[in-house]
C-alpha cells in the first residue's frame, strides 16, 4: 500500500510485457488476484478473455465420488508436468505446455500438486475451502482426484476450475503481442489454446 500510485506497478508490467516480446512470446495471460484489478490491466493492452466454469462440492459429496487410488502429493516438477502433459494429450484438446517452472512457482505461492494414474491437479487450501485452479481427468480420474484432495486435506468445501462450456465465468485477461495472433473468444488456461 505505501507504493500503491507510484507507477510501480505499471512499469513492472511494461519491462515484463517488452521481455516476453523480444523473446518472441506471442501472447501475455493474466490471472488478477482480485476482480478490481480487471480494470487495471485494460489500461495496459490486456482485454477480457480466460474463462472457466467453477464447481463447488462438499466433503460429503467428494466422499461419496471417491475411489482409492495411488497418488503423488507435490511431485517434482518434471514428473507433474510429463503427467499433466500426457492427459492433456490423450484428451485430444490444443493446449499449452508449461515449462517445468510452472509447478515451482505454484509451490512457491502455496500451492500444492497431485497426480494420480488418470489426473493431476493444482490447488490450495485456506479457511475450510480447497480451490482447484487447474486439473485435468480422463476416464476415472475424477474420482482418483476426489480421493488424493480428501486424503491430503482436511476442508469441507471443494471450488472446481473446469472448461465446461455451459456457464463461463471471467478468470483472466490476455493481451496479443502478435495482431495475426488468432485465438477463440473464450480461452480457458492451458487447454483450448494452440
Amino acid at each position: 500500500p505505501d507504493y500503491q500510485g507510484m507507477g510501480v506497478m505499471s512499469e513492472l508490467i511494461e519491462k515484463a510485457v517488452e521481455s516476453e516480446k523480444a523473446k518472441g512470446v506471442q501472447l501475455v495471460l493474466c490471472v488478477p488476484a482480485n476482480d478490481e484489478l480487471f480494470g487495471f490491466y485494460k489500461r495496459f493492452g490486456f482485454d477480457d478473455g480466460i474463462y472457466c466454469s467453477s464447481f463447488t462440492f462438499g466433503r460429503n459429496e467428494l466422499e461419496g465420488l471417491s475411489t482409492e487410488c495411488d497418488y503423488r502429493l507435490n511431485p517434482d516438477s518434471l514428473y507433474f508436468n510429463s503427467k499433466r502433459n500426457e492427459l492433456l494429450e490423450k484428451s485430444g484438446k490444443a493446449f499449452v505446455r508449461f515449462e517445468d517452472k510452472y509447478t515451482e512457482l505454484a509451490e512457491n505461492f502455496g500451492y500444492s500438486t497431485v497426480t494420480a494414474n488418470n489426473s493431476y491437479a493444482v490447488f490450495s487450501e485456506n479457511d475450510g475451502v480447497v480451490i482447484i485452479s487447474d486439473c485435468f481427468y480422463v476416464k476415472n480420474g475424477f474420482n482418483e482426484l476426489c480421493y488424493a484432495l480428501l486424503n491430503e486435506t482436511g476442508s469441507d468445501k471443494y471450488v472446481f476450475d473446469s472448461a465446461d462450456d455451459d456457464i463461463l465465468i471471467l478468470k483472466g485477461v490476455i493481451r496479443k503481442l502478435d495482431k495475426n495472433l488468432k485465438l477463440d473468444e473464450k480461452i480457458y488456461l492451458g487447454i483450448k489454446m494452440e
